[in-house]
């Protein structure tokens, strides 16, 4: 079996109060006027709430002289206006830290469909050295971060969608006074995730279009991304101008560290005494080691993730068709990183998916291993039983569809939470809601549609996929019957040494540290927090506008 560890942070953040509170969201002349209500604090000692009170000051006052001392919260060219809506000073939050934007272009000049958003970062000369470093062991002078999902309108929360239309109204009326009938229009709204390897710094987009020679079509607005963090190279790229924001965050950065500190240093010292105890000598997993090879991207320090990396054009030759389909597979049983064997609960879904494609589904919490939608994402087939109400009952074992994607249903997130569901291809006398459900998996059949592909294409490859799963789960082929698939299982976990379940018991600890102390909430950027990000996609999501 192996290891599916790593941990995921929570995409919520709340903001602490503050002696001194301005709107966190009008730092540029067209900033939405969101604001945020100071909430209750529990007690403090003095010397505590002053701490306290002097971070949060420091941090709130640097962002609201970020909005007159970074300028310009519009870019245009001839053709082109890229509009930022989020404050000039962005706080780093993890793996959902992002920037909002809107780009406009004149009536006669829409955007080109393949373009594309890329990050820079201002260098030791200013503007001329905006370059970004070292990414996932490469070396590339900008970074794509293009969102990769579309959503609609109806997707995102209501009081974004008005604050957005307050920043683009007051930018087309502008414009429609400069350039008349000649004013650009907007097009598409992007929230672009910050990926924590960029590390801290002055940035803005490039929007691009074309492929190997990347032609510039505008260039965004210049944003400061902080965090607390005491290296002093996070004053690089900042001129004599904007020197006042990187004073505000420099001593922001030095209080909050000591304080981070100070609450959390007594729990991971404890945790981290305990295992380093451990002490064990890890020896390469061989089914994790067999994963990662099939990842043609793949960095040594990223997590194994159970997916082929399917480029769109995979879902076109997945396509329903009259040839004859094979069974996926060699006859002589499933090929590493499967079987993979996991379980969860079973809970109530929406019913779209019955009413609109006619497939029960099984949607799954509670996973073990917790991680286990962090590592798959897809469509694959198995098999899956119903844990029986007595340990003296052997398990009834049913093939199976099992999809691990981004719900369809649910509301655009900077980080798309994989959903995993199960489709089992037996008809059941009642509904198994809330009942324990595992799952082994045999093997991969095609990366998911995108949520806006046509219904009739949606139906074409989930007959392919009842067609695949029925055929390569056969009877016939003995070396794929689950019975012996979980023999094979419990004889892999036996043969494993103690070194091994050592190991397995060390992640697990960790990531439980790291969920009950998730420091990035606090601004703070860790090395262990980039690496989890590592297995990431680009994230982010955009509105078209017209």
């Amino acid at each position: 079996m192996p290891d599916l560890s790593a941990a995921r942070y929570s995409p919520s953040i709340s903001s602490s109060p503050s002696s001194y509170s301005p709107s966190l969201r009008s730092a540029t002349p067209f900033g939405p006027s969101t604001t945020n209500t100071a909430a209750s604090t529990p007690a403090t000692t003095p010397g505590e709430s002053s701490d306290k009170v002097f971070w949060q000051s420091a941090l709130s006052e640097a962002r609201h002289f970020a909005g007159g001392l970074i300028p310009h919260p519009t870019e245009s060219t001839k053709h082109f206006t890229i509009l930022r809506h989020s404050p000039a000073l962005v706080f780093y939050r993890g793996p959902t830290t992002s920037v909002e934007i809107s780009i406009f272009s004149s009536p006669d000049h829409p955007l080109p469909p393949g373009r594309t958003l890329w990050l820079q970062q201002r260098g030791f000369s200013g503007d001329s050295g905006m370059k970004l470093k070292a990414l996932v062991g490469k070396t590339s002078d900008w970074l794509d971060v293009t969102p990769s999902v579309q959503a609609r309108i109806e997707d995102v929360a209501p009081a974004d969608e008005r604050a957005w239309q307050r920043d683009i109204a007051k930018v087309a009326k502008r414009a429609i006074k400069d350039k008349g009938q000649k004013a650009h229009v907007p097009r598409e709204t992007h929230v672009v995730r910050i990926p924590s390897v960029s590390a801290d710094g002055y940035f803005r987009f490039a929007l691009c279009t074309g492929d190997d020679s990347r032609k510039v079509l505008c260039m965004s607005p210049i944003f400061r991304v902080a965090s607390t963090s005491t290296d002093s190279s996070v004053f690089r790229g900042a001129s004599l101008s904007t020197m006042p924001i990187e004073v505000g965050v420099k001593v922001a950065s030095v209080v909050a560290n000591a304080t981070v500190q100070k609450y959390t240093g007594p729990v991971v010292g404890l945790v981290q005494g305990r295992v380093d105890k451990l002490k064990p000598g890890l020896r390469a997993r061989e089914v994790g080691k067999l994963a990662l090879s099939k990842l043609p991207d793949h960095q040594p320090a990223a997590k194994p993730q159970y997916f082929p990396d399917a480029p769109q054009a995979a879902i076109a030759a997945a396509m329903f068709s009259s040839e004859q389909l094979h069974p996926l597979g060699p006859d002589t049983g499933p090929e590493a990183p499967f079987p993979l064997k996991f379980h969860g609960k079973v809970t109530p879904g929406t019913g779209r998916s019955l009413t609109e494609l006619g497939i029960p589904t099984a949607n799954l919490t509670a996973l073990s291993p917790d991680d286990v939608h962090q590592r798959l994402k897809g469509v694959y087939f198995g098999w899956a039983s119903l844990a029986p109400s007595s340990s003296n009952v052997p398990p009834t074992w049913h093939q199976a569809i099992i999809t691990s994607a981004p719900s369809v249903y649910g509301r655009a997130a900077i980080v798309q939470e994989n959903i995993v569901t199960a489709h089992l291809l037996h008809e059941f006398p009642a509904p198994f809601t809330h009942a324990k459900l595992k799952i082994i998996i045999m093997g991969y059949m095609r990366p998911t549609l995108p949520p806006q592909a046509p219904l009739q294409q949606h139906l074409d490859l989930i007959s392919r996929d009842v067609l695949l799963t029925v055929a390569s789960l056969s009877s016939a082929r003995v070396t794929w019957a689950p019975d012996v698939t979980v023999a094979g299982l419990r004889g892999v976990k036996s043969s494993r040494g103690l070194s091994e379940r050592f190991g397995e018991a060390r992640d697990t600890v960790q990531r439980k540290v790291d969920t009950a102390v998730p420091l990035h909430r606090l601004g703070v950027r860790t090395e262990g927090a980039v690496e989890r990000e590592r297995g990431l996609e680009k994230g982010g999501y955009w509105i078209a506008r017209g």
